[in-house]
Order: structure tokens, then C-alpha cells, then sequence
């Protein structure tokens, strides 16, 4: 019979061992070490033992979702992943995410909304934590997850392309306006601008900073932020970048500027041992900043979708 309850201390090791084999069971190996999951999920200061839940099954633990709730007349809660571990079948499975899919309705409250995944997240403190990246929803080769989504009726209301950038043999384009901006401008880099203290906990585990185009008045034209991984908590691979871009940017696309300070971090992260550039952008319809990324080296690592039942 399956149970759900909220998180105890002893559940760590096994809740890092279902999250190590729900991924790699998806062809998402997603192995992190105890204390780097620790780090990313339950030592946060906002974190609550009542918004972790633990699926049982004669006892014994099979699966778990975390919960955030959120400001929206319509969606209550936020859940960015199921997991669920490797000893069972596969129709239990989805019996224990459609279990824990419900008691979320439930938390939820009559009249309210729950939403599956997380997209160029920020908020939860995923971001970063090997296999979600920079966040790109649930996973579309996650069948699993996929299958239980829609037998409860739930809808894919975004989708989520994660792209990459390999810094390797990467070559910075050129063209008349890169080039005048090269020339009457600095390009320099920062710390990140200060969050909010809830936003600032989700990324603790990061460490964030600016790149930034700087005219010859000392005015900061543009910015982008990215983030690195912690030398401290090490929850992020420390090989990789996570770009972050703004609603504004993903809805108009990049200006010329944002294109330059883009292409400079590739070009200048080979000099910090970086491999990778990542970002997650919202390609729910084919737009222009998709394009402008394929068109300077970014390729489609992996894509997935946002699943809402919105209640009316």
C-alpha cells in the first residue's frame, strides 16, 4: 500500500538514491554525491519538512516530489520533479506519481492550480543540479513523468529548450558592428546585482556574475548574468556556465550588444577551464532568439515541457 508523508532526517540517503536512479533510469545520469544533493534540497533556510513528500510502499521509500508555493490566481504549487526509484514496476511507478500528484492537488487547495517542472528557474534552487541544468521542465525523454502527467489530465503549457555553447574551438563572429563595438567599448566583469533574500537562497549554491559593455563615459550599456558553480557547495559542475536571460530578452530576442557580451563569455571561458555554456530559453513557438542562438554556436542539449492542470 502506498503511503505519503512528509520528510524525516533519515530519508537523505534514500532520497539521493531515488534521485540518482530516477535519472539515470530516464538516460539522464544525474549522480551527485549525498552531500552536494543535501546542499541543493534540504539545507536551504526556506526549506519545510511539510513540503517534501515521501512516497512508501510496505514501508519501504519509492519515490518523492518538493513542493513551492507560489503567488498565482490560479497555479497554488510548484513542483519541479518526481522521482521514483529503481525496485519497482513500472505500473507502480506511475502509481506512486499519480499518489503524489494528488496529495500536491490536495495541498494546492479547491480552485487552484498545480504546475509540473520548472523552466529557467531561479526560484526553487534547482537550477544548477546535475541533470536539470539551467531548468528546461520535465524532461521530454522522461516518459515516466510524461505518462503520469497526462493520465491526470495535466496539459503542456511551455516548452523549454536547454541550449549549450562548447567552448572548445569556439570562434567569436565578427562583423561591422561587433567590431565598432569592440573598439569604443570595455567589456568588464562583476558580481551579480543583489536578489531578494528568498531569490538569494535558491542560488546559494551558485556564484553569480555580470559581464557587462561599458561605454567610454563609464555608463554600462548592457549586462548579461551568469552564473558559476560554488567552490564551496560544488552542487553545479564546475565545468560549465549557466547564462541567465531576461522575460524581456527571450520575448524580443538579443540586441547586438547582448550578442557581443554572449559571444565574449564563450571566447574568454576557456581561459577559466570552462566547457560549456548553458542556458534554458521558452520555445513554445519557433522565435528569433532561438535562431540568433543556433546562429552563434548554441545547439539544442536536451528540451522539455511545463505540465498545468489550471483549475477554473
Amino acid at each position: 500500500m502506498i503511503r505519503i508523508r512528509h520528510f524525516r532526517n533519515d530519508d537523505l540517503p534514500n532520497l539521493h538514491r531515488i534521485w540518482c536512479e530516477h535519472w539515470d533510469l530516464a538516460n539522464l545520469p544525474g549522480q551527485i554525491a549525498p552531500r552536494h544533493f543535501e546542499q541543493a534540497i534540504v539545507s536551504r533556510l526556506y526549506f519545510t519538512k511539510n513540503d517534501l513528500r515521501v512516497a512508501t510502499l510496505n514501508d519501504v521509500t519509492v519515490g518523492w516530489c518538493q513542493h513551492f508555493s507560489i503567488n498565482d490566481p490560479l497555479i497554488s504549487l510548484v513542483v519541479p520533479t518526481f522521482c521514483v526509484g529503481r525496485n519497482i514496476t513500472e505500473e507502480q511507478k506511475q502509481i506512486v506519481i499519480r499518489t503524489l500528484i494528488d496529495e500536491c492537488r490536495i495541498r494546492a487547495g479547491e480552485n487552484r492550480g498545480v504546475e509540473i517542472g520548472i523552466g529557467n528557474d531561479w526560484f526553487s534552487g534547482y537550477s544548477g543540479l546535475n541533470p536539470l541544468g539551467p531548468g528546461f521542465g520535465v524532461p521530454s525523454i522522461d516518459t515516466v513523468q510524461r505518462q503520469a502527467c497526462l493520465s491526470e489530465h495535466f496539459s503542456e503549457t511551455q516548452q523549454f529548450t536547454w541550449l549549450r555553447a562548447d567552448v572548445s574551438g569556439f570562434r567569436q563572429p565578427m562583423n561591422r558592428d561587433i567590431l565598432n563595438l569592440r573598439r569604443n567599448h570595455q567589456v568588464n566583469y562583476s558580481l551579480g546585482e543583489e536578489k531578494s533574500p528568498r531569490e538569494a537562497q535558491a542560488i546559494s549554491h551558485l556564484d553569480e556574475k555580470q559581464i557587462q559593455l561599458v561605454t567610454a563615459d563609464g555608463k554600462i550599456q548592457s549586462r548579461i548574468e551568469f552564473y558559476l558553480s560554488d567552490r564551496q557547495s560544488e552542487v553545479m559542475d564546475s565545468t560549465s556556465c549557466m547564462v541567465r536571460l531576461d522575460r524581456e530578452t527571450q520575448s524580443r530576442g538579443l540586441s547586438i550588444e547582448q550578442t557581443y557580451l554572449l559571444t565574449t563569455l564563450i571566447r574568454d571561458a576557456a581561459t577559466h577551464q570552462l566547457r560549456s555554456i548553458d542556458l534554458s530559453i521558452n520555445t513554445s513557438g519557433e522565435n528569433l532568439l532561438l535562431d540568433q542562438l543556433r546562429s552563434i554556436q548554441f545547439r539544442e542539449h536536451q528540451k522539455g515541457s511545463v505540465w498545468t492542470n489550471r483549475q477554473s
